[in-house]
């Protein structure tokens, strides 16, 4: 037996075993339809083998294998029709040609000598041409509507149907020339053309394993590039959108649906089916394809195809695949979206962390005392200023109650919860047994629904403070006032009541007196407008240029005059410069400073006044024998309302240096207090130089230079 003849036996008794093997394992309509196709050509080559080897089962065999290939166009043509329906017609015209053919080659014998052996090669030839040749333009049909390896397995089919109907139509014009007992030249093309539908018929219909994946591969890569590509915040609805449509493209399905575990619908492509009645709707195959075979919790794809599937395993295959990919672009969003959130929530958080230390720092930065108390009365929070008002720290204060801390309070420390802010006056307990007045304010509000009190405290022993300063000032000043006044008064009542009757020195006495007290209350006077200025904190006027050495001479002569119980000097450096300030300020300056040590060192004092350049500027220093300073700091004595024990016999309200020290650093100098070198005290003050503005740029220039 020829090679060829035996390859060509062997492909199909291969393809005709596959098929008849997935029929076993899956019996359908579609896989009979394959063993019928493959199984007319196998029992056309066992006939053969049959003959050869039992040559009496020969006249048996041979008709019936002869009938089944006449019957192979209809086979293939049935196989098509069942995959997408056909018109009746077409198949009708498919049985009457294996009919017509079947009557021409079985009726020949009986008019052997009117029906030529060539007739009946054309009628079987066309009959496979046509039948076989429409079989093979509707796989390639049907292949253009198919994607991936069921495609390239439809064409394949369709080129090895078209090869086949060639080898028989080669087989029968071979046959037509042909000379019986003479070998056939036609039959080796025939079986060669035969030979290679075979093998194709194979690779189609039995593809290799590796074929398979990297088949399958490809085909979800290019279906799913859109879902692996999806860039990041695609919605999930969107992604199993894409793979419902990529799913309708590759089964030309009309409807896709994807299920989830709880039969909603993710996603759907496609119209529904409408008309029940519809021919063309009568073969709707369902596919139910899950997703992950593994969990029970991924969802289906539902798909109404029309017709049958061929190399339907295939299109599973690739959808699975796709789900896959479907599935871990969804869980990436998924995760995204959960980052996102999380993301939020840490903004949330730092952002509310960063508010509540921002809240912290400005209740630490506020100066008074804040506490929060609950319900109970019991002290759940309070700031660093609590701890240094009552000497407590802040974790000792914590869980303490507030009326431990707060005696004798006129604000009610149980609790109050109608929202209004109450105020009083009140005395705190400090740790060291201590008190001391506060100033409180307390307020409701509500945290994690809870509600609670909050108490501001503040130090109110400043007011005491001030309040007594205030009542020794307006005692020391109605004295100072009252003493001038009186004098005032008393003189000029004596001078126009009794000044003719009196004499001329003694006019002259109650006269001197009254100015000197005049003088006396002008001072006051002077001294308490500039403390009210000092105190709204108003500013001074801009400063001239003043020459001290004058002004200095006319001070001390008048202050002479004004204390002849006193030896007022005064030494002034030749040559001194000009200082800028104002002149009537600086002359209050001098006249308090003269005034003070007239006060303090006592009758028959020495008193110097004595000027002299100074680094930057002009020094006048008022230096009495005096008892000195006394136990009195430098400091204190240029403070407000003060004056030390050992000078309460003197008069005075403690306002003179005061305002001396607030005018010269007004004018930009400075003021001291020091023991003399000869015991006594010396009270001072610097001026700087006085620079013409319009000198001033070319100065800097030749600092600069």
């Amino acid at each position: 037996m020829p090679i060829l003849t035996v390859a060509l036996q062997a492909a199909f008794y291969v393809v005709f075993l596959v098929a008849l093997w997935r029929f076993v394992r899956r019996p359908g309509r579609i896989e009979l339809a394959v063993v019928a196709v493959f199984g007319s050509t196998a029992a056309v080559l066992a006939s053969s083998l049959v003959g050869s080897l039992a040559p009496t089962l020969a006249p048996l065999v041979q008709p019936v294998a002869v009938g089944l290939l006449l019957a192979q166009p209809v086979f293939a043509n049935w196989l098509v029709h069942l995959v997408r329906p056909q018109s009746r017609p077409v198949m009708a015209l498919a049985v009457a040609g294996f009919g017509l053919s079947a009557l021409a080659y079985f009726g020949r014998p009986l008019v052997a000598d009117l029906v030529p052996q060539s007739a009946v090669a054309l009628v079987i030839g066309g009959y496979f041409a046509v039948a076989e040749g429409w079989a093979a333009v509707r796989f390639l049909h049907l292949a253009g509507q198919r994607h991936g390896l069921a495609r390239a397995r439809l064409r394949l089919a369709s080129m090895a149907t078209a090869l086949f109907a060639s080898a028989v139509v080669a087989l029968a014009v071979g046959s037509v020339g042909s000379v019986p007992g003479q070998p056939n030249p036609a039959q080796p093309v025939g079986h060669a053309i035969a030979l290679s539908a075979a093998i194709i018929y194979l690779v189609a219909f039995l593809p290799p394993f590796w074929l398979h994946a990297v088949a399958q591969r490809a085909v979800a890569y290019d279906l799913g590039t859109q879902l692996v590509a999806a860039p990041s915040g695609t919605q999930p609805q969107v992604l199993w959108g894409s793979l419902a449509q990529s799913a309708a493209r590759l089964l030309g399905a009309r409807r896709v649906e994807l299920i989830d575990s709880a039969d909603s619908v993710l996603a759907a492509a496609g119209e529904p089916q409408r008309d029940a009645g519809d021919s063309a709707l009568r073969t709707v195959t369902r596919l139910d394809v899950p997703l992950d075979e593994v969990s029970d919790r991924a969802p289906h794809l539902i798909a109404e195809v029309e017709g049958r599937l061929l190399f339907v395993e295939d299109d599973i295959a690739v959808l699975r695949l796709l789900g896959a990919m479907t599935r871990r672009a969804v869980e990436r969003e998924e995760a995204m979206v959960r980052l996102a959130e999380a993301g939020r929530e840490l903004e949330a958080a730092v952002a509310i962390r960063a508010s509540e230390a921002r809240f912290r720092a400005l209740l630490e930065a506020v100066p008074s005392a804040v506490i929060a108390v609950d319900q109970e009365g019991t002290i759940v929070w309070s700031t660093g200023p609590t701890a240094d008002l009552l000497g407590v720290s802040v974790p000792q204060l914590t869980g303490r109650r507030l009326a431990d801390l707060l005696i004798d309070a006129e604000l009610d420390t149980s609790p109050a919860w109608d929202g209004r802010v109450r105020r009083a006056e009140v005395t705190a307990r400090r740790a060291d047994g201590s008190t001391l007045p506060v100033d409180a304010a307390a307020t409701a509000f509500d945290l994690d629904d809870r509600r609670y009190q909050l108490y501001v405290l503040s130090d109110a022993s400043w007011r005491q403070t001030a309040n007594q300063l205030r009542d020794r000032f307006l005692g020391v000043l109605s004295h100072e006032l009252r003493t001038p006044i009186t004098s005032v008064y008393g003189g000029t009542q004596l001078l126009l009541s009794r000044g003719d009757r009196l004499g001329e020195e003694t006019r002259r006495e109650v006269l001197n007196n009254v100015a000197a007290e005049a003088e006396r209350l002008v001072r006051i006077t002077e001294n308490l407008v500039v403390l009210a200025r000092v105190e709204r904190g108003a500013g001074f006027l801009g400063f001239r240029p003043i020459s001290l050495r004058p002004l200095l001479i006319d001070l001390v002569t008048r202050e002479a005059r004004l204390w002849p119980e006193l030896s007022i000097e005064l030494d002034v450096e030749p040559g001194l410069p000009l200082v800028a300030g104002d002149e009537d300020y600086l002359a209050q300056v001098v006249r308090n400073l003269i005034s003070n040590a007239g006060k303090y060192a006592g009758p028959g004092a020495r008193v110097r006044v004595v000027a002299g350049r100074e680094d930057g500027g002009v020094a006048v220093r008022v230096i009495d024998n005096g008892p000195g300073l006394g136990e009195s700091s430098p400091e204190q004595l240029f403070e407000l309302y003060y004056r030390a024990d050992d000078a309460m016999p003197a008069p005075g309200a403690g306002i003179g240096l005061f305002i001396c020290r607030s005018l010269v650093e007004a004018m930009g100098g400075r003021i001291w207090a020091r023991t003399a070198a000869d015991g006594g005290a010396e009270f001072g003050f610097s001026l700087p130089h006085y620079v013409d503005p319009a000198e001033a740029p070319v100065a800097a220039r030749a600092e600069v230079a």
